[in-house]
């Protein structure tokens, strides 16, 4: 492991381990209900932010590796969230436990795995040109990170 990728890798952990220990306390009321700034519940908030772990993760090897990144609009997302929101509006918190557990060791692993050069490929992401250590710290954990704040808040009222 490069020593850049080292602290990408420990942010991770982190955020994924805060996360997870959200997602043990939130009573089953607060896992239905729906933070303030969002349009889903905390449960396919939780389920989207599992389900994302190996996405964002690609991107980044994607980006590493010398291959364009998908070209996605902001009301695409926005449409893609709001069908898996519909979709899974009733998972449990042991299936998202479960995804996490699951992706969350691949997720460091490939993390581990990028080198300092595959930290400072860049390429076009949604009009702004990133490299994959920003891809990494801008989405793989940043993007855990903000749903991590939009659970607390219904956890904090």
């Amino acid at each position: 492991m490069s020593s850049r990728t080292e602290p990408l890798v420990a942010q991770f952990v982190q955020t994924h381990d805060d996360l997870v220990s959200l997602i043990r306390q939130i009573s089953a009321e607060d896992w239905q209900k729906v933070p303030a700034g969002e349009q889903r519940s905390v449960g396919a908030i939780a389920y989207h932010t599992a389900k994302g772990y190996l996405a964002t993760l690609s991107f980044a090897q994607m980006l590493a590796n010398g291959q364009p990144l998908p070209q996605f609009t902001p009301d695409m997302l926005d449409q893609m969230n709001a069908r898996e929101a519909a979709e899974h509006a009733d998972v449990s918190k042991e299936q998202v436990l479960d995804m996490l557990e699951a992706k969350s060791r691949s997720v460091a692993e490939g993390l581990s795995a990028l080198t300092d050069a595959q930290l400072d490929a860049s390429g076009e992401f949604f009009g702004h040109r990133l490299t994959g250590e920003g891809v990494v710290a801008g989405l793989v954990v940043s993007h855990v990170r903000e749903h991590v704040e939009s659970i607390r808040s219904v956890i904090q009222g």
